[in-house]
């Protein structure tokens, strides 16, 4: 007998030991992706021609979401230029927001939906630091969680996370609309906790974002990196973050 699960979370089965006998086939999100020249046939079916070049940016952006392409694709349909749509549409203002905060976001718990807000700031986040931003403990159970039930949070592998590149411009959008204000304290919390712990590449553009000027530029001379702004070291984007 064959069984055939269809799930979007992970079922509470003990998969590890199928995977170890060999029992079990899985076919996830990566398989799934499209590729460009997929996407480029799947818009050409909705009536868009256009270059795999427009497809690998919508791929890129999409990660090869099926759901999100088509959802793209219905909206590019209405546009009277659907090639620029396709790469520069802002995505919180499209059906693809609607299906993400409906099916991804509102599903959650208070406690997942304030945490998934907050780290839209961030390009990629462990546990420790997404506690910072929340200003709780619970940011290992919940990442995991959400990882688990495929709510559009990656894996990265060494306890790190990022966001699905739509999930994530959504999330931000949807933070500075339901609250106004925070986004410069989360990038101040961001840089304070990355001083201790992180690059500083990403000190300085927390701190930039937060518009603390004077912690961003005590954090440079602190790490001796002011000569780099001037000996040329990464002194192209220090000078255009000081600009």
């Amino acid at each position: 007998m064959r069984l055939i699960l269809v799930t979007r979370t992970e079922p509470l089965l003990p998969l590890h030991r199928y995977r170890a006998v060999g029992d079990m086939t899985e076919i996830r999100a990566a398989e799934l992706a499209f590729t460009p020249e997929e996407a480029a046939a799947l818009l050409e079916l909705h009536g868009l021609r256009v270059p795999v070049s427009a497809a690998r940016s919508l791929v890129e952006r999409t990660r090869g979401w099926a759901a999100g392409l088509r959802l793209c694709a219905l909206a590019a349909q209405e546009s009277p230029d659907p090639e620029t749509y396709l790469k520069e549409f802002e995505v919180d203002r499209t059906t693809v927001a609607d299906f993400l905060l409906a099916e991804v976001l509102k599903r959650q718990s208070p406690e997942a939906q304030d945490l998934l807000l907050r780290v839209s700031v961030l390009d990629r986040f462990g546990p420790e630091l997404a506690n910072a931003l929340t200003g709780r403990a619970d940011a290992e159970s919940v990442l995991a969680g959400l990882h688990r039930e495929n709510a559009f949070v990656e894996y990265l592998g060494h306890d790190r996370y990022r966001l699905h590149p739509l999930f994530g411009e959504i999330l931000h959008a949807h933070l500075r609309m339901r609250s106004p204000g925070l986004e410069p304290e989360l990038h101040r919390r961001a840089a304070a906790w990355l001083r201790d712990s992180g690059p500083l590449a990403e000190t300085l553009g927390h701190g930039a974002a937060a518009g603390d000027w004077e912690f961003t530029a005590g954090a440079l001379v602190d790490d001796l990196a002011i000569g780099q702004l001037f000996t040329g070291l990464r002194s192209d984007d220090l000078a255009e973050l000081f600009s």
